[in-house]
């Protein structure tokens, strides 16, 4: 969530909290880790006194000025970037649903982060879809970013008990504050035409 929505390391109770500064448009390659005073982690490598002993290694610090600036960024114009992001994810959505009425948005449709969309294309294959989407320019995946080349399911879908063809086609997109009206058009002109033709072939 840090990046995409408030969040506050007190408010949460949290012993630990891990940020990528590549989710606030931050440098690639660098990201903190909070702990709650006092909590104690076996390091996975040993040394560097400089940070105290939970690793070694001298810290970058090119890029965690960049970092802390891209962080400063965000909490300056988090709320237009929210709105923004929500307004391409709602148009990205709308096109789709438009195109594909049998398509399934997965999640709530008002308690999620503003900058994603899982969706559903019942009797479409999820691999067969990503390989073409990919091919047209179309940058998505099957899960989490933490699942990227996984053919597995979706686990978090599977455990909200959705129906397996739902859960084995769905679709991650993102979008950013970035990302141009424009650009949704062209995503949903791009996507439904490939829905149509990966159905056509099954």
């Amino acid at each position: 969530a840090g990046g995409k929505s408030p969040v506050s390391f007190a408010d949460l109770g949290c012993t630990a909290m891990s940020l990528a500064a590549h989710k606030f448009h931050g440098p690639r390659g660098i990201g903190a880790l909070l702990l709650r005073r006092g909590t104690k982690l076996p390091p996975l490598l040993r040394g560097g006194h400089q940070e105290s002993e939970h690793r070694p290694g001298t810290e970058p610090v090119v890029l965690a000025v960049g970092m802390a600036k891209a962080l400063e960024l965000w909490h300056r114009d988090h709320a237009d970037r929210m709105q923004l992001m929500r307004t391409r994810r709602d148009e990205l959505q709308s096109g789709l649903l438009a195109n594909h009425p049998q398509a399934v948005v997965n999640g709530s449709r008002t308690n999620r982060l503003p900058n994603t969309l899982n969706i559903s294309f019942p009797s479409v294959d999820a691999e067969a879809l990503l390989v073409n989407l990919a091919l047209a320019g179309i940058c998505c995946s099957l899960g989490s970013t933490c699942a990227s080349g996984s053919t597995t399911p979706n686990q978090a879908l599977v455990a909200m008990g959705l129906p397996e063809d739902v859960y084995r086609s769905a679709i991650r997109f993102s979008v950013s504050f970035e990302t141009t009206a424009e650009e949704i058009e062209i995503a949903v002109e791009r996507i439904s035409a490939i829905v149509r033709r990966v159905q056509s072939h099954e």
